[in-house]
């Protein structure tokens, strides 16, 4: 009997040589869609091997005392690159090396350009590119940010409110009396305009990396400090 099973586990051996051998590391890139108190992550791929994959897949990576870390801890959101260790039939898999960006965790917390300024802008850059706006509470809307392509450097969406455009009557249509519904509509205050907006902002222009200058125009600049 014992002669029977060595020979089949012989035979298994032989007939899958591949079963037992270690496969070569492995690099994804992508974004970190959920961090778990930095002792796993999921991670958003988009390039494996630097090859575009045509749509995403999401990919789990546990971390342990040997994962090397070559970035200011994993924040969701933030880019990253994964190098990992493949193993046959796993979900899940060690991560080896994790780089993110260092731009993200730097922006991260509360601006605002200070007392004095007569239009005050006090915003929250959070995780997953979301914005806690303080003030202004009107006119402009702080909506969404993201990392640009330059180092130190983030991009601010948003939607600011204008006033509405009022058209002057002719003599003869004011002149005219006008239908129950012009009436109405008449009556009715003219609506702001809205528009959307995207904006850069850079993390320490001047070298000091507490400041976050939005770069309004091409004439024109806003300068938040960290309000911490």
């Amino acid at each position: 009997m014992r002669q029977h099973i060595f020979f089949a586990a012989t035979l298994l051996l032989l007939l899958c040589p591949s079963c037992n051998r270690e496969l070569p590391t492995q690099s994804v890139a992508g974004y970190i869609v959920r961090a778990d108190l930095e002792q796993a992550i999921v991670v958003e791929v988009t390039d494996s091997a630097s090859v575009k994959l045509p749509s995403p897949r999401k990919m789990n990576f546990a971390i342990d005392d040997n994962t090397i870390y070559e970035s200011n801890g994993v924040i969701e959101g933030n880019i990253v690159e994964v190098v990992y260790q493949p193993a046959h039939q796993q979900t899940t898999f060690t991560a080896l090396e994790i780089t993110t960006d260092d731009t993200f965790p730097r922006a991260l917390g509360r601006w605002s350009n200070g007392e004095h300024n007569r239009f005050k802008i006090d915003i929250e850059l959070l995780p997953n590119g979301k914005i806690a706006q303080h003030l202004p509470s009107q006119t402009v809307e702080f909506k969404q940010w993201q990392l640009s392509e330059r180092e130190d450097t983030i991009t601010i969406s948003g939607e600011v409110s204008l006033p509405p455009i009022i058209e002057e009557r002719s003599k003869k249509t004011a002149s005219k009396p006008d239908s129950k519904n012009a009436d109405e509509q008449e009556s009715l205050p003219p609506a702001r305009r809205k528009m959307e907006f995207t904006t850069t902002a850079a993390i320490g222009i001047d070298g000091d990396r507490r400041t976050l200058t939005i770069l309004t125009d091409k004439k024109g600049q806003s300068v938040l400090y960290r309000n911490e």
